[in-house]
């Protein structure tokens, strides 16, 4: 153990349960390394360690030089960039830089400019609303990441937790996207009747009972930054009529900035508009009460989308109805 360091230890004692760690590391994603070269394999065991979930060893790619070239970086003496502190600080035998920006006054001034802090308005419609046995939410959608927004109100304002349906196949979806959609709270959603049937409709009923939300996107479809909302299919409402959960239906208007975002798109900023709460008629049918559900929570977000931009929802096509578009 002179001058030796192993996964952080720097005692024998240390060192052995760190030994240990990483044979119990081996022998849980054995099979998913097992084509990997041995450097890559250390990296993958390591990345498990840090993370002690051994579902990383599914995600974690690697271009095939990356090895390589990593190593020809750190022998230039190439500057090493952190996350956090913690890490930088635990650099501690490297003569080249290391860096990390997390606490850089520039680097917060333009995180606040390019990613503001979200406008909510309406927040106080769910001050006598009974959340006890959770609640389905309802959007327009117009990003893959437009979940952010609905997010920020559950969990910071309304300290729940959050759970977006997503088609099946999303998951299945390569990138950053694929592994996003794979690591937060999902439900995976099949046009299969006999997996509603048995899987989604039990978990659903599941999350909710709890006392969290569900995002469910009615028009289930996304347009990018389309500031229109669109019809809503039934689905999310028979959801709601059968589990006898409200709907809180909300709106995302776009206001554009002249921040870039990349070649095509500036940065766009958001209100979310908290419109009303809509409730199943247990009385009546199914398939009328969804219809009757789906149709109000569309006049609602029409309403929203008229008063947000001052305008009257027209679908005609206008280029400016596409938020940060350049072209413009």
């Amino acid at each position: 153990m002179k001058n030796q360091m192993f996964m952080g230890a720097s005692t024998k004692q240390g060192y052995d349960i760190a030994t240990k760690s990483r044979e119990i590391i081996r022998g849980l994603i054995g099979d998913d390394i097992k084509d990997l070269a041995p450097a890559e394999r250390d990296i993958v065991e390591r990345i498990v360690h840090s993370t002690a979930d051994p579902e990383y060893a599914k995600l974690v790619h690697m271009s095939a030089d990356f090895v390589e070239a990593a190593m020809t970086s750190l022998r230039n003496k190439e500057t090493i960039l952190t996350d956090i502190n913690m890490v930088k600080y635990g650099i501690t035998q490297y003569e080249g830089e290391v860096e990390c920006f997390i606490k850089n006054e520039e680097v917060k001034k333009i995180a606040k400019e390019i990613y503001p802090n979200i406008n909510i308005i309406g927040l106080e419609k769910l001050d006598y609303v009974d959340l006890t046995n959770g609640a389905i939410i309802t959007s327009n959608h117009f990003n893959p990441l437009d979940s952010y927004n609905i997010r920020k109100i559950v969990e910071e304002k309304l300290h729940k937790k959050l759970y977006i349906v997503v088609q099946d196949t999303n998951l299945a979806m390569p990138g950053a996207l694929g592994f996003l959609f794979n690591n937060i709270e999902v439900i995976p959603l099949s046009k299969s009747p006999n997996y509603i049937i048995k899987k989604f409709m039990p978990e659903l009923k599941k999350i909710l009972s709890k006392g969290n939300f569900v995002l469910i996107y009615p028009e289930e479809e996304m347009w990018f930054n389309y500031k229109l909302p669109r019809p809503c299919k039934r689905g999310a409402y028979q959801f709601a009529h059968e589990l006898d959960v409200p709907v809180i239906s909300c709106f995302v208007k776009m206001t554009d900035t002249n921040i870039t975002d990349n070649n095509e798109f500036n940065i766009v900023k958001y209100d979310v508009f908290i419109n009303k709460v809509i409730y199943p008629e247990k009385n009546e049918s199914i398939k009328s009460d969804s219809r009757k559900m789906a149709e109000v929570d569309y006049e609602t977000r029409k309403k929203a989308y008229e008063d947000a931009y001052n305008k009257e929802l027209k679908y005609e096509f206008d280029i400016k109805d596409i938020a940060g578009w350049k072209d413009i």
